[in-house]
Formats: structure tokens, sequence, C-alpha cells
């Protein structure tokens, strides 16, 4: 599995989704739009990345890391695949049961889906 797709995995738990719907459509949006925004603005970015969260990069480790962020431009749908990639991996490796594994339509809103 690619890397890029784990770690930009959302993970909550099935009661929650089904509890708040809202909550977890704005989270996704507000997701892709830091996502987007990370992409789209490099110089703010390296400043983030030098100042904040205790992360504290020089300016060299953050001009290394930006590339390696893994953001696709512009995103503003999750791909299918990419949600049973993960879904796979995590059943393949014990973590899930393939008995109670999702289906995509269950964990991804519609709109955010292709």
């Amino acid at each position: 599995m690619s890397r890029a797709v784990f770690a930009q995995t959302l993970f909550a738990r099935r009661d929650f989704v089904k509890r708040k719907p809202d909550t977890v459509r704005r989270g996704i949006k507000a997701y892709m739009q830091g996502a987007n925004l990370a992409m789209k603005n490099q110089q703010w970015s390296l400043k983030t990345m030098m100042t904040h969260h205790n992360l504290g990069f020089s300016r060299k480790i953050a001009e290394m890391v930006y590339p390696k962020l893994g953001y696709a431009p512009d995103v503003k749908k999750v791909d299918s695949r990419d949600i049973k990639t993960v879904t796979s991996w995590l059943v393949e490796n014990g973590i899930l049961r393939h008995s109670e594994a999702p289906a995509v339509t269950d964990v991804s809103p519609p709109e955010f889906s292709r």
C-alpha cells in the first residue's frame, strides 16, 4: 500500500459516524481544505512547519519535508479505490475483521467520494 494513502487516512468509530454524520462531513471537508491550503501555499506551509506544533524544523528540513507531505493538489474527492485499499490492509493485518469491514458508501459520504 502506498504510504501516502495510509498517512492520509481519517479514522472514526462507526457509531460516531452514524450519530454525527454532519460532524463527519464537516471534518472531512476541513481536512481537504487544509490539505489544499498546504499544497497551494508552500511558504505558509514551510513557516508553519518551522514555528508550530513543536516541530521547530529548520528551513532546510521543512523544505525537504514539504514535497513528501503527499497531499494531491486540489483534492475535492476521495478515490473509493483508496478506501478499499486501506480497508483491505486493515483486514490483512488483523486490525479489522473481514465481517466488520464497512462498505465504501458507509464510510465516505457520497459528496466526498468518486
